[in-house]
């Protein structure tokens, strides 16, 4: 790695044009060590700030308190596993998106620049309605690293990634619409 993890971090939120050109010789290990150091970093986070919620609710009632601290593992564990599910299959997606509208570099670009795009949403998506602002902050970095690592020409980077963000939010929405019932 090329640039300190701070200084990806702060590169990404902030100057992700930028960033996207210093690791462009960048492995797909290296950004995928950044992406797991995040993804522990927002899992703990996020069971951290459920623990407090819950116990807030839950205060008082021993029985319920503890059940809530029993089930800290499984949702840390669930969030690892979500965040990798989701980086595969949004990867391979956007992928053949952004190969069938002229992009000709490797999968493992595409991975880089939603490993490195995932920042914003690793950092503080574990806040509610933040997370809101974050998912769309995370998209225009995406947007940009498509941009920069692919190569294609910015009108079908515009037509791949809207098809892309358009399918994956129907399917979150689907997805939290099913979890909701």
């Amino acid at each position: 790695m090329t640039l300190s993890v701070r200084k990806r971090i702060s590169g990404f939120l902030f100057h992700p044009t930028e960033t996207f050109e210093n690791t462009k010789s960048d492995t797909i290990n290296d950004a995928f060590v950044y992406y797991i150091l995040l993804l522990l970093l927002n899992a703990v986070l996020s069971v951290c700030f459920a623990a407090v919620i819950m116990r807030g609710i839950h205060l008082g009632s021993s029985a319920i308190g503890g059940s809530v601290w029993m089930g800290l593992p499984g949702a840390f564990f669930s969030a690892l596993i979500e965040g990798l599910i989701l980086l595969v299959i949004g990867g391979l997606w956007l992928h053949l998106l952004v190969y069938v509208t002229g992009g000709r570099k490797q999968i493992d670009q595409t991975f880089k620049v939603l490993m490195y795009g995932a920042t914003p949403c690793l950092l503080l998506g574990w806040m509610p309605l933040v997370n809101l602002i974050t998912g769309i902050w995370t998209l225009g970095i995406v947007f940009i690293g498509i941009r920069i690592l692919h190569e294609p020409p910015t009108r079908r980077v515009v037509c791949a990634f809207l098809i892309w963000g358009i399918s994956v939010g129907f399917i979150l929405i689907l997805l939290a619409y099913g979890f909701l019932l």
